[in-house]
């Protein structure tokens, strides 16, 4: 009876020491973190900051192309809402947009041609002056002489050196000529008048520019409508904001939504913390910025690096699905271990796992 007594005994201690080394081998890291001071362990589950995707436009939804659990990248298409409103803003804005350049292009055209002609009046104007300026000279000329010869003639006539007839035809000559002269004169003011008119009608070419200018604004105008309706469209198309995974698809195809609708619920798998409660008396040693190791359930023989991100300000219960129901009278801090190396996406939002916090870096892992 003793020898079996003996016999239970060693058994007892041999599988002890079985499940001890066991425990060794199969979490070493852990095991030591546990027994070594300078180190809290806790316990939580990993999450994400959620992301929604949403319309900005409201319509019906025409197509969904990605699903739960799908990954993402940054400006993928996930779905697409209805546009036939939007396509045909797209086309009035692109007709609105030709007809002003059209407008343009005949407004600058007729602004060459009124140049032009302004220019060819100018210059008909100055060689008017100049061919009335030189008629006036000769005709200045011939009255002064028609005039000596009336005068010479008469004297010669009243001393009947010559017959009346003679002076009677100087007389005629120096009449005309002094007509001929007063219509140079004429001529020449018409002349001045038409150049001062033909340099008034610069004041068109102003306008014909005003109306260039006034077509560059409506293209712009235009332009710009185009570009807001180009937008808008393109807005139908709804793309994932940043590389992640389909936590939801909210809505159904042929769902009509408004503006804002969610219609994918999405988490960044590089954003990933856990989120663990540590309780009053050992909150004051951790500081943001410690080292922790996280350890998941559904890989108990790895650790994921993390560091402490977020310590709460208040204490709180222990939440229920956290602790047992005699451990949530307990006060705890919420602590967050974000910066998690999740490089190879192995982590998954809603992964229960164990983490071991280092508020001591003087001790080693």
């Amino acid at each position: 009876m003793k020898k079996k007594w003996i016999i239970r005994i060693v058994i007892a201690i041999v599988l002890v020491a079985v499940a001890a080394e066991a425990i060794w081998f199969l979490a070493p890291e852990l095991f030591q973190a546990a027994e070594v001071e300078g180190f809290v362990r806790a316990s939580g589950r990993i999450e994400g900051r959620n992301i929604e995707i949403s319309s900005k436009i409201p319509g019906r939804v025409v197509e969904l192309l990605a699903d739960e659990g799908q990954e993402l990248k940054a400006g993928e298409i996930v779905a697409r809402i209805s546009a036939e409103e939007l396509q045909a803003a797209k086309r009035s804005a692109e007709a609105n947009l030709a007809l002003w350049i059209n407008r343009k292009g005949q407004a600058e055209l007729d602004l060459k041609l009124t140049r032009q002609q302004v220019d060819s009046g100018i210059n008909l104007a100055q060689a008017q002056i100049e061919v009335a300026q030189a008629n006036l000279e000769r005709a200045e000329a011939a009255a002064e002489q028609a005039r000596k010869d009336r005068e010479r003639y008469q004297q010669l006539a009243d001393d009947g050196v010559v017959p009346t007839v003679t002076y009677d035809q100087a007389r005629l000559a120096d009449t005309t000529a002094q007509k001929e002269l007063e219509a140079a004169r004429k001529m020449l003011r018409q002349a001045e008048v038409n150049l001062v008119r033909a340099e008034d009608a610069r004041l068109t070419i102003e306008l014909k520019r005003s109306v260039v200018a006034d077509s560059d604004k409506m293209i712009a105008t235009a332009q710009a409508n185009l570009d807001a309706a180009e937008s808008r469209l393109a807005d139908a198309e709804i793309t994932a904001p940043v590389d992640g995974v389909v936590l939801e698809r909210i809505v159904q195809p042929g769902e009509v939504i408004s503006a804002g609708t969610p219609i994918f619920t999405m988490v960044n798998p590089d954003d990933l913390y856990l989120k663990i409660y540590v309780p009053n008396m050992e909150t004051g040693r951790l500081k943001i910025g410690n080292q922790a190791r996280i350890f998941p359930d559904a890989f108990p023989e790895e650790h994921f690096t993390a560091e402490v991100t977020r310590i709460s300000e208040r204490a709180q219960f222990t939440p229920k699905n956290v602790e047992t129901k005699e451990q949530r009278v307990n006060l705890v801090f919420e602590v967050k271990l974000g910066s998690i190396d999740n490089s190879a996406r192995r982590l998954k939002p809603g992964m229960p796992a164990e983490a071991v916090v280092r508020h001591d870096d003087t001790q080693a892992w």
